[in-house]
C-alpha cells in the first residue's frame, strides 16, 4: 500500500497460512501495525494463520473495519526446497499484485553476491533477485531492499559486489544492516564461539552480533563514501 494519509483506517493482514514446518508468528506485520498506529492511524489487524476460512475472515474484517488502505504481509517467494524448488513469483503473480493494488514489495535478499547468498543458506541467486525486481518494476510496484553485511565469509570483494548489485537495481528504498544477530543453537553461534566473539557461558539472551573480523570500520567508511546509511 502507499503511505497512509493522516487519520486513515488501515487494515494489516498477515496472510501466511502455511503450517508444513511451524506456524509463523506475524511479528513483522505486528511491527508495521504498531508503527502505523503510532503515526495516528486507526489500525485493524487480521492474522489468517488461525482462520479455518481465510477468505471469509478477510471479507468480514474488511466489512467491519472499512479500511482506507490495506497492507498485506507475505513471507517467501519460493518454498526454500533444495531439490525441485518451487518459485512462487512469476509474471502473472506480479500483474495480479498490481491489479490488486499492491504499491510496494520488500525484497529481503540480504546479499548481492552469490557466494554470500550460499553462505546464508539461500536457495536463489542474484539473477533471481534481479528478475523479480524487474518484474515488480514493470508493474509499477515499488521495491524495498534489505542488505545484511559482515556475516561469516564476507570479504571486501563480496561486500563491494553486494553494493554494486543493489545500486544496479535502482531500488526505491534500501535498508542496510552491518553485523548479524547471533541466536542460541544456530550455526552462527558455533562460528562466533570458535572465533571467540562470544564466550561458552554466554546465553545470548541479550543481543549479540557477529561481524567479520577487521572489516567493520572499512565497511562503515565505504558505506559513507557511497552515501548509504547503516544500522548495526
Amino acid at each position: 500500500m502507499g503511505a497512509p494519509r493522516p487519520g486513515m483506517r488501515v487494515l494489516i493482514v498477515a496472510a501466511i497460512t502455511e503450517r508444513i514446518n511451524l506456524p509463523t508468528l506475524p511479528l513483522g506485520a505486528a511491527l508495521v501495525a504498531a508503527a502505523t498506529e503510532a503515526h495516528g492511524h486507526e489500525v485493524g489487524f487480521l492474522d489468517l494463520m488461525g482462520e479455518p476460512d481465510p477468505e471469509g475472515a478477510l471479507r468480514q474484517t474488511i466489512e467491519r473495519v472499512r479500511p482506507d488502505a490495506i497492507g498485506v504481509s507475505v513471507r517467501n517467494i519460493d518454498d526454500q526446497a533444495m531439490t525441485r524448488p518451487t518459485f512462487l513469483l512469476d509474471k502473472e503473480l506480479a500483474a495480479a499484485m498490481a491489479d490488486a493494488g499492491y504499491r510496494a514489495a520488500s525484497l529481503g535478499f540480504e546479499a548481492g553476491d552469490d557466494r554470500m547468498l550460499r553462505a546464508y543458506g539461500k536457495h536463489f541467486d542474484t539473477a533471481d533477485v534481479r528478475r523479480i525486481a524487474g518484474l515488480l518494476a514493470d508493474h509499477g510496484i515499488r521495491r524495498f531492499g534489505f542488505l545484511l553485511l559482515g556475516g561469516p565469509g564476507e570479504t571486501s570483494e563480496t561486500f563491494a559486489n553486494s553494493l554494486d548489485f543493489v545500486e544496479s537495481l535502482d531500488l526505491d528504498l534500501l535498508k542496510v544492516t552491518v553485523g548479524v544477530r547471533i541466536y542460541p543453537g544456530a550455526g552462527l553461534a558455533r562460528t562466533a564461539l570458535d572465533e571467540r566473539v562470544v564466550a561458552a557461558d554466554d546465553d545470548l539472551l541479550r543481543p549479540r552480533f557477529y561481524m567479520t573480523p577487521n572489516l567493520q570500520a572499512w565497511i562503515r567508511d565505504e558505506l559513507v563514501r557511497r552515501g548509504l546509511g547503516a544500522r548495526g
